[in-house]
């Protein structure tokens, strides 16, 4: 047995620029791919299988009819679904479309291209590159009092939160140019305050969270 360390980047200022440094490259795939199979980062059944499909391209490069066939994966779909997807799902169906999709993609493999393919696929998730903690809030009645409150470069946004699990799915977004304030309060508070009209007092926003001063 032995200890995986993930080294991630924690500051996401844009999901416009890409990277072409090979290294860069290698290092956001990993940390995509471990989030989205962790399921700290919420996909589509479709989305998911996409990103399996540029996963299986790079570990095995272009289609071989001969060896990518239905059970060639049958170990291993962990290794490129989430939990979430694989709960009850037909597996031989799931494996059936990831190859199907790997068969689509005609031209050339290429590690460093089909691994920067899916970043892009990632990046376009509503929280990839998220800070995210944990925390209660009780403004919102139709929310969740325990959501994960999402941090991005672009706003800020509360999450659903699996049992515990920092498993996000978006639940409400407020963009930067809405928020003209936010801060750390003594008691565990996190808060943010809303921009409006000239004249008028911005509606505050707390949520209770241990990790604020993260």
């Amino acid at each position: 047995n032995f200890n995986i360390i993930l080294f991630k980047k924690r500051l996401f200022v844009s999901k416009k620029a890409l990277p072409s440094h090979e290294m860069t490259v290698h290092l956001l795939y990993i940390q995509a791919q471990n989030e989205v199979i962790n399921a700290q980062l919420p996909v589509s059944r479709q989305t998911a299988l996409r990103l399996a499909a540029c996963q299986f391209r790079v570990n095995y490069g272009s289609h071989n009819a001969t060896t990518h066939v239905v059970g060639f994966l049958k170990a291993s779909l962990e290794e490129y679904l989430p939990p979430n997807i694989l709960k009850g799902a037909n597996r031989k169906r799931l494996e059936y479309e990831i190859l199907e999709l790997h068969e689509k993609q005609f031209y050339m493999a290429d590690t460093i291209r089909d691994k920067l393919e899916y970043v892009k696929l990632a990046r376009d998730l509503p929280t990839y590159g998220a800070a995210c903690y944990l925390a209660r809030q009780s403004i919102f009645k139709r929310l969740p009092k325990l959501v994960v409150l999402c941090i991005t470069y672009d706003g800020i946004s509360f999450a659903r939160c699996d049992k515990g699990a920092k498993n996000k799915e978006e639940l409400m977004y407020f963009p930067l140019e809405d928020i003209q304030r936010w801060g750390y309060r003594q008691g565990c508070t996190f808060y943010f305050e809303l921009r409006v009209s000239i004249g008028k007092e911005g509606r505050i926003i707390e949520l209770a969270t241990e990790d604020g001063r993260s």
